[in-house]
């Protein structure tokens, strides 16, 4: 019994892993650029474009942030809400209880 809860971890372990690595890259190929959506389309100065590119990261070669993203997941770090500017983890643990019947 314990040999199957082990595999079924692993197993699961890796979907979510390959899962969220593919989520990662497609958000990627989307066209549109979040710093605009931001800035409210293009009527800001380049110093808080490229400022706020910075902050989130998104001026590091895409390799690298998905290094930061990786780890952060393994930490359990979910990132911030751009709309909200809460942290997404707990907002998503507030939820779960509505989700379950």
């Amino acid at each position: 019994m314990l040999r199957y809860i082990v595999h079924r971890s692993l197993i699961s372990l890796v979907m979510v892993l390959g899962v969220g690595t593919v989520v990662f890259f497609l958000i990627h190929l989307v066209p549109g650029d979040v710093v605009n959506v931001i800035l409210g389309g293009g009527q800001a100065s380049q110093e808080q474009y490229q400022k706020i590119r910075q902050n989130l990261g998104l001026d590091k070669p895409l390799y690298k942030q998905y290094g930061i993203w990786l780890s952060k997941m393994v930490q359990g770090d979910l990132g911030t809400s751009l709309i909200t500017e809460r942290k997404v983890g707990p907002d998503i643990l507030r939820q779960v209880p509505r989700t379950s019947s």
